[in-house]
């Protein structure tokens, strides 16, 4: 068996897919399995021992190719995706939910290829073939409400189930830095100074703070910076009497050294990054602070014991909070709420709990309702009662005029009648976030209709809205309301 994993975001995303490829090693001990990643993040798969082959492919010289038509390859990229289809792989699972990886996809294996992941019809528009994909197109990302976490989604999309073990490092790997590094510390806490984009950083002047203030009321802590070259240039402003308790080896790493660092470490303080996903495969606990334009719920990290400092922007992150968090941490005390703590437990849905932040529940509730068959959550709030009944009343409208085409008494759906429900959509949308998920999956689902004889697009489109009507037929007509709300009779 031949099994092709495609990753083509950057590092953190590549760290994520680590327990996937050795759940499928595990699973598929004698199976081939290659990997495909950008040649600008290759380093992140290397050390990997379950990956047998990698294809690294160099996006930026073949992006405008990689998104034409199958007959406007480049030479060279036309070269690569002949070898990379001359080892015939009987599945190749897409990991990277993008539109360019899409393309990719699509113009690799054969006939009898399964392919997991997106994709393209033959029209050329996005194919979405698997439901956790479609979970992911309609539900992840940023001021959306999904909480199953990115590592969870891709386990599902490649039908594998996660054990403790396929979170693993190697012993060779970590030894690549245990020679290097013989100058650590005995015990001390890690700090990220850096991260992959400006927007997850913490300003020079607050690492000051949070190191001096760390360095004042913990008399026997030591610091070891990592980050970019320099990332740690305010470091020469510590006070002469902490200075040897700071070891700064920022720009002297390369990536496989971070893995020993970390795991020496007793604490790893970062951003959303690709050390907090080094230290969920090693299960080294973390403190990582979080903003409100990242997604803990869907990158964080996974270490038991680990914590999220969340708060709305970078600049509300305060020396004297985070550092109290960390402490509590050190001694092995409960953290002062608020606060966002991993749970251990891998068969939840859900990787966090928690205490003191204000939660979009009922959104999440839906999420899992719709896509994992968990009870529907009670409704409480007219106006959302409201919306889904509108949207009911529409919908009905559409399956009465489709069942009349369907029994020849007119061609088409009126025009009207179309809009009607693709405006309602829109301004609930819009209105009223508690039908978002409702929304965003419709609209998943009749972008996954593809192109096909029309009497097969007709019966999927009506497939979906008798789907919603279903959805929606739980809080309009049922008992799931609260008793301050009027049941539809």
């Amino acid at each position: 068996m031949k099994i092709l994993i495609m990753q083509l975001a950057r590092f953190g995303d590549i760290f994520q897919t680590w327990p996937i490829v050795n759940s499928l090693r595990r699973n598929y001990p004698q199976a081939q399995i290659d990997f495909m990643c950008r040649s600008t993040f290759a380093s992140a798969a290397r050390p990997l021992a379950s990956i047998d082959k990698i294809w690294p492919l160099d996006i930026a010289t073949h992006i405008d190719q990689i998104m034409s038509s199958k007959d406007n390859k480049s030479e060279s990229l036309d070269q690569f995706i002949s070898e990379v289809n001359a080892e015939e792989y009987d599945q190749i699972i897409n990991l990277s939910f993008s539109p360019l990886s899409s393309y990719l996809t699509d113009s690799l294996g054969g006939e009898q290829t399964r392919i997991n992941g997106y994709t393209r019809h033959e029209d050329g528009y996005l194919s979405i073939p698997d439901d956790p994909s479609a979970l992911f197109y309609g539900q992840v990302g940023v001021q959306r409400y999904n909480r199953i976490h990115i590592t969870r989604l891709f386990s599902a999309v490649a039908e594998v189930d996660l054990i403790e073990s396929d979170w693993q490092v190697s012993e060779d790997l970590l030894a690549i830095g245990a020679l290097k590094f013989t100058c650590l510390p005995k015990s001390f806490v890690a700090l990220h100074l850096g991260g992959s984009t400006e927007d997850k950083k913490l300003s020079s002047q607050q690492w000051l703070e949070i190191v001096q203030n760390t360095l004042n009321t913990e008399p026997g802590i030591r610091l070891v910076a990592l980050g970019s070259k320099g990332e740690g240039h305010w470091l020469d402003q510590i006070s002469e009497e902490h200075k040897g308790r700071v070891l700064d080896l920022t720009g002297q790493t390369e990536l496989v050294d971070l893995f020993y660092i970390i795991h020496q470490s007793q604490l790893l303080l970062a951003p959303d990054s690709a050390l907090i996903h080094i230290a969920s495969l090693l299960n080294k606990r973390c403190l990582n602070f979080s903003f409100s334009h990242l997604n803990f719920w869907e990158t964080g990290p996974l270490a038991e014991g680990s914590f999220v400092h969340w708060r709305p922007n970078p600049s509300d992150v305060k020396a004297s909070e985070l550092c109290l968090d960390m402490q509590s941490l050190l001694r092995e005390q409960d953290l002062p709420t608020p606060n966002i703590k991993v749970l251990s437990s891998s068969s939840e849905a859900c990787s966090y709990e928690v205490s003191g932040y204000e939660a979009n529940e009922f959104q999440w509730q839906l999420i899992k309702a719709i896509y994992l068959g968990d009870n529907f959550p009670i409704l409480d709030d007219i106006k959302v009662y409201t919306a889904f009944k509108q949207l009911a009343e529409l919908t009905d409208m559409v399956l009465r005029d489709l069942e009349m085409v369907k029994q020849g008494q007119f061609q088409n759906i009126p025009l009207e009648i179309v809009n009607n429900v693709e405006q309602l959509i829109l301004t609930l949308e819009k209105m009223i976030p508690e039908v978002r998920p409702v929304i965003w999956w419709f609209n998943t689902e009749r972008l996954r209709i593809g192109p096909g004889p029309d009497q097969e697009v007709f019966d999927s489109n009506y497939n979906v809205f008798n789907q919603l009507r279903t959805i929606l037929a739980v809080y309009v007509g049922t008992n799931l309301l609260s008793p301050q709300l009027e049941p539809d009779l």
